[in-house]
């Protein structure tokens, strides 16, 4: 059953072996501005950098704002077993009408190539066909984000065709994109 509120809950938390998911707080600019403050993940999504604790924390609080309004949800990823925080999850551009959401990924740089990217999608996949009853999910990728786009192959999403100038991204400007997607009938199947 469809029910997108779930992903909205107070204490909302995914959790593999290795991964704690739960959504940002106000107490996680410093454990995110490793991340935001790196270049590196500028070059294939949009934003732009965030190099202190006070431009951290804005996003948090907009983070909060859209999270209140039941319009996105962000959500840190930690390593269970180190204590760092890896990354940030994303779900966006809900669209009730088809059980649809958009959903995106940054893994700090500290933290690439070692499969947390791939683990994170596939325990948010999860959650948000089996919990929350979404039918369909969606993925935007730089053309050019070959890691990303293994991750995307990895985690049994179809690349539906890709976009030249699909997007306006800030900091970067248009950018040619890949759009990928998952049906809910597609994790039954593996």
């Amino acid at each position: 059953m469809f029910n997108p509120d779930v992903l909205f809950e107070e204490n909302l938390t995914i959790e593999s072996e290795r991964l704690f998911i739960r959504p940002t707080n106000g107490n996680d600019a410093e454990s995110l501005l490793p991340m935001y403050s790196d270049e590196r993940i500028y070059t294939f999504r949009p934003g732009i950098k965030r190099d202190n604790l006070l431009k951290v924390s804005k996003a948090l609080k907009n983070f909060d704002r859209m999270r209140a309004e039941k319009n996105s949800q962000y959500l840190v990823i930690e390593d269970k077993t180190t204590g760092d925080t890896v990354g940030l999850l994303e779900v966006f551009n809900i669209d009730s009408r088809v059980e649809q959401t958009e959903i995106g990924y940054t893994i700090s740089p500290l933290f690439w190539g070692k499969g947390y990217a791939s683990e994170s999608v596939n325990l948010l996949s999860s959650f948000l066909f089996l919990r929350a009853g979404f039918n369909r999910l969606r993925s935007t990728v730089h053309v050019d984000n070959t890691a990303s786009r293994k991750v995307m192959e990895k985690c049994s999403f179809t690349l539906e065709g890709t976009e030249r100038q699909g997007e306006f991204w800030q900091g970067i400007g248009f950018v040619n994109i890949c759009r990928y997607a998952k049906l809910r009938e597609d994790l039954e199947e593996q």
